[in-house]
């Protein structure tokens, strides 16, 4: 798939097929999406979501939640809105830690330091830093967490920006309270370098 030509219906619809494909051959990767996005499969037992089955509408929906969409009739709405390829290398850039390439990305654009996602969460690159509430395999920590958001405040980014997530979040709110960060151990200098560029929680 061409990515510079994909639009974000055609980008999602992807994703959904890619779902339940791994469902259908039990494929456990997917246990923990199908837990935090589809309604059918929240607290239920393992063994339950594996064997129950998977429908392509219930595919589709859980997709439209995981990536901040109410449903999939939004998803089907982006038929003409092409996925932005720059700022989603950027976020895997950043997520797996190289920051000398962000930093490079960052100066020659520097708004991708302010821009929010096309997605539904409209989360900017810091709340993906924050590890909560996108998308299911972009909720990792880089050992470097802390230098990659001086990096992205260096670069302009706001800090008290707010998304879609949860009902409105702030990266430093979204930083607390995920697994992610504490997981790796970087919660707190995360949080501090935050904090010191004037970040509040919510």
């Amino acid at each position: 798939m061409d990515l510079n030509h994909t639009s974000i219906l055609q980008f999602l619809k992807l994703q959904s097929e890619t779902l339940l494909q791994a469902h259908s051959r039990n494929d456990e990767t997917v246990i923990f999406q199908l837990i935090c996005w589809c309604d059918d499969f929240r607290g239920k037992p393992r063994q339950e979501i594996m064997t129950h089955k998977l429908t392509a509408d219930m595919a589709k929906q859980t997709i439209a939640s995981e990536y901040g969409y109410e449903n999939w009739s939004k998803v089907k709405a982006l038929s003409d809105t092409i996925y932005d390829v720059e700022f989603e290398s950027c976020v895997d850039l950043m997520l797996n830690g190289r920051i000398d390439q962000l930093a490079q990305a960052l100066s020659n654009n520097p708004t991708l330091a302010v821009q929010q996602s096309q997605y539904g969460h409209q989360a900017t690159l810091l709340h993906y830093l924050a590890a909560n509430g996108v998308e299911t395999h972009r909720q990792v920590t880089p050992a470097n967490a802390s230098q990659l958001a001086q990096c992205l405040i260096d670069h302009g980014a706001d800090v008290n920006a707010p998304a879609n997530m949860y009902g409105g979040s702030k990266a430093l709110g979204l930083l607390l309270t995920s697994a992610h960060p504490k997981n790796a151990g970087v919660v707190d200098e995360v949080a501090m370098v935050l904090q010191r560029a004037g970040a509040v929680e919510s």
